[in-house]
């Protein structure tokens, strides 16, 4: 049945991409603390919907350069200051998006690791995380309740490092969705989309997995 699965979907996206690229995507809601945890780590499973409806999904963001968890207060002002405060826009509402990347304070790429356990596979690759909050009353200042939720969103890298049915692909994709946070607390919830398209002839054998990860320098 899972190889019927599996090559049913290389024959849905066969009409509407070149013969070596496969069309994915997947729904997803997981949990992750930019505050608490040390690197923050965002993690969680598919819901039904999309292509992929079992598995799982991890982004890690790398946190070298953060005040220790143990001083939550300096490490949120750091947080703010690094990839929000400087990327305001006054409307109505005004708001901030923040740049969580390696153009704008990380040491390099947010990590992205995803567990496809409908088709079998997993794929390996670097992110962007942007993500979006409205000035509710347009003063300019982050109140306590202004950063409970919003949007977010991201630029997708896969490397040719998967198993199973991604074995010797790479490509792109992207991703968005919403979040909320537990206020006071600093606990996120994210759900989202995840839209991948993946290549077996992108040239990207020569590349380190270093090299790979700072891009968007």
């Amino acid at each position: 049945m899972r190889l019927l699965l599996t090559l049913a979907l290389i024959l849905l996206v066969a009409a509407a991409a070149p013969a070596d690229q496969i069309f994915v995507w997947f729904f997803g809601t997981g949990y992750g603390d930019f505050i608490n945890d040390s690197p923050p780590t965002f993690t969680g499973a598919m819901d039904p919907g999309g292509d992929i409806t079992e598995g799982s999904w991890t982004i890690t963001v790398p946190d070298l350069l953060w005040p220790d968890t143990s001083m939550p207060a300096a490490r949120t002002q750091y947080f703010w200051d690094t990839f929000f405060a400087g990327n305001y826009t006054p409307g109505t509402p005004g708001y901030w998006i923040g740049y969580i990347d390696v153009n704008h304070g990380l040491p390099e790429q947010n990590s992205l690791h995803i567990v496809d356990d409908t088709f079998g596979g997993t794929m390996t690759g670097v992110c962007t995380i942007q993500m979006l909050v409205t000035d509710d009353d347009n003063d300019g200042v982050l109140d306590d309740d202004e950063f409970c939720a919003g949007s977010f969103s991201g630029c997708i890298v896969i490397i040719r490092q998967g198993t199973g049915i991604y074995e010797g692909y790479a490509g792109t994709g992207s991703y968005n969705g919403s979040f909320t946070v537990n206020c006071p607390e600093t606990l996120h919830t994210w759900h989202f989309g995840m839209y991948i398209w993946i290549d077996n002839a992108v040239p990207v054998e020569g590349r380190s997995w270093s090299a790979i990860k700072a891009l968007y320098r």
